[in-house]
């Protein structure tokens, strides 16, 4: 698990892939690289949970080396989410994914369950390219808002998505869905003393 470890919802047609290549506004000097990002298909759902175990592995340089060890995505729910249009891969060239992204609807706005790139890609831009693919998905079933759980101690968590445009919620402003996800975050073994609940509009996401 990167950051969180969800459901039906109408299946989304998302715009053609993306691609692109690192400039300087993601580290400087890098490989041309060109990646994609699309739907997720039914045969990448075995790729994903080998790639969501490898970017853990970095959870073992934060304070919280215990995540590393977690179970990754549930293979079968994540079959559905996929089947249900939300769970987008980026790809290389030569089409095996080296980051993904997984959301569904929660309380009438989206929630961002998981977002995972390959310690061998990261820096790249690839993280904050599939948000905003989410961010897309969220406005054309008209959602305003993205919610997120993550922890505010980690520098690749917390931190990374208030540079995207999410906000810390306070622990005092939670709906019944916030703390039901609190409870879930707590069951799986998750330190609640520093996670947190985070949102961004939609709108900021995708003026970024």
């Amino acid at each position: 698990m990167s950051h969180f470890v969800a459901g039906a919802c109408a299946a989304w047609h998302p715009a053609s892939p993306v691609t692109t290549t690192p400039s300087r506004a993601y580290g400087g000097e890098l490989p041309m690289l060109s990646w994609s990002i699309r739907r997720a298909l039914a045969t990448d759902v075995p790729l994903l949970g080998p790639l969501e175990d490898r970017a853990g592995q970095r959870f073992r340089e934060s304070v919280h080396a215990y995540c590393a060890d977690f179970s990754h995505f549930d293979a079968g729910y994540l079959a559905r989410l996929a089947a249900a249009g939300t769970v987008w891969v980026a790809v290389g060239a030569d089409d095996t994914p080296i980051g993904f992204a997984i959301a569904e609807p929660r309380g009438g706005e989206g929630y961002l369950h998981e977002l995972d790139v390959d310690l061998a890609h990261g820096r790249r831009g690839v993280g904050r390219a599939l948000v905003r693919r989410v961010a897309e998905w969220a406005r054309s079933v008209d959602f305003e808002t993205l919610l997120l759980s993550t922890f505010d101690d980690v520098p690749w968590n917390a931190p990374y998505y208030q540079r995207l445009g999410f906000e810390i919620v306070p622990l005092h402003a939670y709906d019944d869905a916030m703390r039901a996800q609190r409870q879930r975050d707590a069951s799986a073994g998750m330190r609640l003393e520093s996670r947190v609940m985070m949102r961004a509009p939609v709108a900021k996401l995708l003026a970024n």
